[in-house]
């Protein structure tokens, strides 16, 4: 374990969860086995193992700021019927632990939430699918890797991603689709000063971290910063797992004006060909403004 990293991490873990259980009015852990806990997961983090006895995937968009920062929600989607299963009579609980690693390994940005879960209200919702969190981070410009922490308890679910947050100025595309699962949503302490980032215009679209796609037709948010849109020309294409190529149907119905940081988003319908065979597929989106092109790709399953 690298020791300054570990360090920040106890010092900030213990702090949030001590807010936190200040502010639940329960009684607090005995001291030597919350810091058992916290070095565990501590250990976890820093050194990026993959625990999976909680079933955990993650998501985060950077979303410029007009003074230079940038807003970047991370979607946290955790699969409900293993906290059933570790639940304790009729209570189950979560805590998500987010961290923002810069190139140097430091800790930029991190946020902490516990929730706590009544089966006799909410067990069909988490054997369906399972809770989709919601929390906000705020950094400058600048790589990172986005590493999200999940534990039921004694069990834990990890994911580390990477992020690039663009600089003023720099151009920059990234994608969505609208999750049309009925999952447990749940959102963490409030971080943002700005208006929900995933809305184009009546349309809120709630993001998908690993889209299972069947017959039907889907909301695409294409998000866009310092990309001039009037004249963008979007070619849209579908790609196997083993690389073969074949068109896709998407039709443009929303966009946004510009924002104060020259962002602009597109809402698209895409609907998956009927004939698709089972398996990992990617909506693979080129995007051509002049001379200049971007590419962003949404990973889907056909089951």
């Amino acid at each position: 374990m690298r020791a300054p990293a570990a360090a920040a991490i106890l010092c900030l873990m213990a702090a949030a969860v001590a807010a936190q259980t200040r502010s639940d009015e329960t009684e607090p852990a005995p001291v030597s086995s919350e810091f058992d806990r916290l070095l565990t997961a501590s250990e976890i983090i820093v050194n990026s193992i993959p625990v999976d006895t909680v079933k955990v995937a993650a998501m985060a968009t950077a979303f410029p700021q007009a003074d230079g920062t940038a807003e970047v929600p991370v979607i946290v989607q955790v699969d409900g019927r293993k906290l059933i299963e570790n639940a304790k009579g009729n209570q189950a609980q979560a805590e998500f632990f987010l961290y923002a690693f810069d190139s140097q390994e430091l800790i930029q940005d991190y946020t902490y939430q516990r929730v706590g879960l009544d089966l006799n209200k909410v067990r069909d919702r988490l054997s369906g699918r399972g809770i989709k969190f919601y929390g906000t981070l705020n950094l400058q410009p600048g790589d990172y890797t986005i590493r999200t922490l999940v534990r039921d308890g004694a069990n834990n679910g990890f994911s580390s991603i990477p992020l690039h947050v663009p600089a003023g100025g720099e151009p920059s595309a990234a994608i969505a689709l609208h999750d049309t699962a009925d999952w447990l949503m749940v959102k963490g302490q409030e971080r943002s000063a700005g208006p929900y980032p995933f809305q184009v215009g009546e349309h809120a679209l709630v993001p998908s971290v690993m889209p299972v796609l069947g017959p039907g037709t889907y909301d695409v948010a294409v998000l866009t910063y310092s990309i001039p849109t009037d004249n963008l020309n979007v070619a849209a294409r579908l790609e196997d797992s083993a690389g073969a190529v074949q068109p896709a149907a998407l039709s443009l119905v929303g966009r946004t004006q510009a924002d104060a940081a020259g962002g602009v988003k597109l809402l698209f319908r895409f609907t998956p060909p009927p004939q698709l065979a089972r398996g990992d597929y990617s909506l693979v989106l080129d995007l051509r403004a002049g001379a200049d092109s971007w590419r962003v790709a949404l990973p889907f399953r056909v089951h």
